[in-house]
């Protein structure tokens, strides 16, 4: 029997654009031809209503769909999937559809606009989610504390804990975690309420910041708020004898993270606290060289006093939980959720 394959794809023309409907491959045995379809899957098109919406597949970020311009997704299923498309300023859009073999899905995501969080008073840079702190010259709201247990389990019962890049944004089960759940709800450990919260994926830390009408901030910021103008190497100078900060573990009399705040004399040139120590913190700068991989900064209670330096830098998978990686996020001072100098 003589057998031989051809493969070769049909094109076909949607909103305008060329693309790929499939791919087929024609045997031929002993003169009888059949075609076959190979890996057939259902395809995709996002349109929305919002600028730069991120769109996300079963809780893998797929790209930006923007009014102008609708996402288009080639192979994406077959079957129930989920769709969540997000955008600053927006609320949340989220639905499950059905894709068919070989055919083209339509989704219009209609996100609606957020109710702002309050503005916080230029004097003391207070509001509903912690104080802030200004960092002039950035024009950039900081939060002065790492983000606590507490405010991360309000997060978690008013949002709930979703998946982001096939991972949830805090991983429940970690050793060490500092929430629990209890009748449905989210609570921070006892004792725990005030400490950084820890297990957070950077997902989950973009996720919280976006909700408390804020965002990450970019490592320029980050290290502009812990160094100052005079570009000091700790947040409180250039002095290693002495390290007001949570750090090298036991040896400053907390076993693992402290309350924010513990470490006054520690504060940064802006007034931002504990920049050195306790944990490290995500911010919104991809590292160049991997993508979907993230810094961090300000080093963690494991570590010696040199790591906290404001220059130094660690990188993430945009997953991971970490018990010695947290956050805190910033604000522009006309209050955009945009981010700046990435």
């Amino acid at each position: 029997m003589n057998i031989w394959t051809l493969s070769f794809v049909v094109i076909c023309v949607f909103y305008g654009t060329l693309c790929v409907e499939a791919q087929y491959t024609r045997v031929v045995a002993d003169g009888q031809d059949e075609v076959i379809l190979q890996h057939a899957m259902g395809h995709l098109l996002v349109e929305t209503n919002a600028p730069n919406s991120r769109v996300f597949v079963n809780g893998t970020f797929k790209g930006v769909s923007v009014p102008s311009q609708p996402l288009m997704l080639f192979r994406v299923g077959v079957g129930k999937v989920g769709v969540r498309v997000v955008a600053d300023g927006f609320g949340v859009f989220e639905k499950d559809i059905e894709l068919q073999a070989d055919k083209w899905r339509l989704l219009v995501a209609t996100l609606e606009k957020a109710t702002p969080v309050p503005k916080p008073h230029r004097g003391d840079g207070g509001g509903p989610f912690g104080k802030m702190v200004p960092v002039k010259g950035l024009n950039i709201w900081m939060d002065q504390h790492e983000v606590s247990n507490a405010q991360f389990a309000q997060f978690l019962n008013a949002v709930g804990n979703q998946t982001e890049g096939e991972l949830p944004w805090f991983d429940e089960g970690g050793d060490g975690v500092g929430l629990v759940v209890q009748n449905g709800q989210f609570v921070p450990m006892n004792g725990l309420n005030n400490h950084p919260v820890a297990f957070v994926s950077w997902f989950g830390a973009q996720a919280y910041c976006e909700w408390a009408g804020k965002r990450l901030p970019s490592e320029r910021e980050w290290v502009k708020a812990c160094q100052g103008s005079d570009g000091r190497m700790y947040p409180w100078g250039n002095d290693l004898n002495t390290v007001p900060a949570n750090v090298q573990g036991e040896q400053d009399r907390f076993v693992q993270t402290a309350p924010v705040g513990q470490f006054p004399a520690g504060a940064s040139p802006v007034g931002a606290l504990d920049m050195a120590g306790n944990v490290w913190e995500w911010t919104a700068s991809e590292d160049t060289d991997r993508a979907g991989w993230h810094a961090t900064r300000g080093g963690g209670w494991t570590d010696a006093g040199f790591v906290t330096a404001c220059v130094n830098r660690a990188v993430h998978s945009a997953t991971a939980h970490r018990m010695d990686v947290g956050f805190r996020c910033v604000r522009r001072f006309d209050y955009p959720n945009v981010v700046q100098n990435k």
